[in-house]
């Protein structure tokens, strides 16, 4: 858990600045003080479920890097994969399905 509340402020910074966001800006748009939004991003301070559900709207960030931080994949190759697949026939995703597990496996 400790791994997941650090990373979460450091994403949650990351993502603001990313978007050219002030705190001011953030906390206007969740609807908390600057002062929450500090306390996040510096002070390992948890957002309740409501507010977290609001930054990762505002920032538009995937809850799959916040809980999965070690994964490699950054949100762009996985929206850029996720392109080239909807333009795949069903032959091609069995092939990529098939590739994949095989790289998986050996790891």
């Amino acid at each position: 858990m400790e791994v997941i509340v650090t990373h979460l402020g450091k994403t949650i910074k990351r993502a603001r600045q990313s978007a050219r966001l002030t705190q001011d800006e953030l906390s206007e748009r969740v609807g908390v003080s600057t002062r929450y939004i500090m306390g996040l991003e510096n002070e390992k301070k948890l957002p309740s479920f409501k507010v977290f559900c609001k930054l990762v709207q505002a920032l538009d960030i995937s809850v799959e890097s916040i809980f999965y931080p070690a994964r490699t994949c950054t949100e762009n190759e996985a929206a850029e994969l996720h392109r080239l697949l909807l333009q795949c026939d069903s032959r091609d995703i069995a092939v990529l399905t098939d590739t994949a597990r095989s790289l998986l496996k050996n790891k």
